[in-house]
This record gives C-alpha cells, sequence and structure tokens, in this order.
C-alpha cells in the first residue's frame, strides 16, 4: 500500500547525500549543498514527472509562503556493512 501524494513526507540523509523516497523511487536537489530543504524536514510531493525524472517537492512553513523544489530521480548507494564486534 502506497501513500498517496498529499500525504507529508520525511527527508533523509545518506552517504551525503539529501533524498526522499517516493513512488518506489529515490529523488534529491540536483545540489544538495544548496537546497534549503533540510534532512528530517516533512514534504509534500506537489508534482511528479516519472517519464522526465523529476518531482516537485513542497516544504510548508508557518507563517511563510513555504519552499518549492525540482528534485531529479537518482540512485542512492547503500553504505559498506560495519564490521562484527569482537566479543569481550
Amino acid at each position: 500500500m502506497s501513500k498517496s501524494n498529499s500525504k507529508l513526507r520525511k527527508v533523509y540523509k545518506r552517504n551525503s547525500i539529501v533524498h526522499l523516497c517516493f513512488a518506489g523511487a529515490f529523488y534529491a536537489p540536483e545540489d544538495s549543498e544548496a537546497s534549503e530543504i533540510l534532512p528530517g524536514a516533512a514534504v509534500k510531493i506537489t508534482g511528479h514527472d516519472e517519464d522526465a525524472g523529476t518531482a516537485d517537492v513542497f516544504q510548508p512553513r508557518k507563517g511563510k509562503k513555504g519552499l518549492r523544489e525540482t528534485w531529479l530521480l537518482t540512485v542512492v548507494p547503500r553504505g559498506a556493512k560495519r564490521a562484527p564486534r569482537k566479543a569481550s
């Protein structure tokens, strides 16, 4: 069961990539350092073009207009597995 477009989604950071998951794919800003939407933020997907590989991300803010950015389809690599701990 997938979430609807109107549900808030959380922004994550893994391997220095700020991203979110939507429709089974990962989307990230073109330049993570220039993005004003930070990890941990709650955002909405206001537009999605699967063919172009883009998603319009909106972060609502109280008393302000909010932030709107277009994020691109990306691949978020999994981190290396941790070495097993030694028994003490």
